[in-house]
């Protein structure tokens, strides 16, 4: 056994990658789910693991780890790969550092409540050197729009 999966394991799921060499990203080679305009899914792959169907990025992270991922967790992507399963390229978040990132990343469905404010607005706002809590509220914001 290594990190509490059996070698079996870990090269099972090893095998189901295939590394790109330009990004070295770790792509799931097995079902990936498919991207529609009625789900919004993106292609993350789908591994059977321990009697489970799970994502296979979560899974390449438990390996890595050597344990379950922690209740409450999610496993994102640095590398914005949904198929990648690098754990270099992962990382572990909440969900509110999930919803973050996919709003950097400008994959969110909708705005920040609020919507988000201009440039020229927000140094305004710095200026004035009160609290972000304070000019949220002065200006009606949620902190995510500013």
């Amino acid at each position: 056994m290594t990190n509490g999966y059996t070698r079996d394991e870990i090269e099972k799921f090893e095998g189901r990658l295939k590394t790109d060499p330009a990004t070295g990203c770790m792509e799931w080679q097995g079902y990936r789910l498919k991207k529609s305009a009625r789900s919004r899914s993106l292609p993350y792959g789908n591994a059977y693991f321990r009697g489970k169907t799970l994502l296979a990025h979560r899974v390449a992270m438990m390996l890595h780890l050597g344990h379950d991922i922690p209740a409450g967790k999610h496993v994102l992507h640095r590398c914005d790969n949904p198929p990648c399963c690098n754990p270099a390229h992962l990382f572990l978040g909440d969900a509110k550092i999930n919803s973050l990132d996919m709003h950097a990343k400008g994959r969110a469905a909708h705005k920040p409540r609020g919507h988000a404010i201009s440039d020229t607005l927000v140094r305004q706002m710095a200026a004035t050197g009160l609290p972000i809590t304070t000019l949220c509220e002065l200006h009606g914001r949620e902190p995510a729009a500013i």
